[in-house]
């Protein structure tokens, strides 16, 4: 459906919820790693739904960014280079240091922040789509 910094859409089906505005996400996901193509973490195995609020820092820099663009319902490839993942020590046994790895990525539910308005909402979406203006426009994406 369309490149982003960090990979490409696969499906764009769903409610339209976005991750932007909200802190407490629910995904499916399975993780490869680039260089082999080794599955090295499902949540498919056993149908188990992974929760997380979104840029806490409570996972990977690429999800952080990556789930922010989402919507429920979409599922999209992330291609993590390692400073977006696990860098230069990995995360042993199951990856190693350096290396780059590909996510499929179902985007289930949001749950809003606490207290947010959909005033404070609205300025975050404008906010954050400023922030996007300027970040595609930096050099950092080159």
């Amino acid at each position: 459906m369309g490149e982003t910094a960090t990979g490409s859409r696969l499906s764009s089906l769903g409610d339209r919820t976005t991750a932007i505005l909200q802190e407490s996400v629910e995904v499916h996901y399975e993780g490869v790693l680039a260089e082999t193509g080794e599955v090295f973490d499902t949540t498919h195995e056993d149908n188990t739904i992974f929760s997380f609020e979104v840029g806490k820092g409570s996972v990977i820099k690429a999800w952080d960014i990556a789930l922010k663009t989402m919507k429920v319902g979409e599922v999209a490839k992330i291609t993590c280079l390692p400073d977006y993942a696990y860098g230069v020590a990995g995360s042993p046994p199951n990856i190693p240091p350096n290396a780059t790895l590909i996510f499929e990525v179902e985007l289930l539910a949001c749950k809003p922040r606490k207290g947010s308005s959909v005033g404070s909402a609205s300025d975050e979406r404008a906010r954050l789509e400023l922030t996007a203006i300027a970040c595609t426009s930096s050099s950092l994406l080159k």
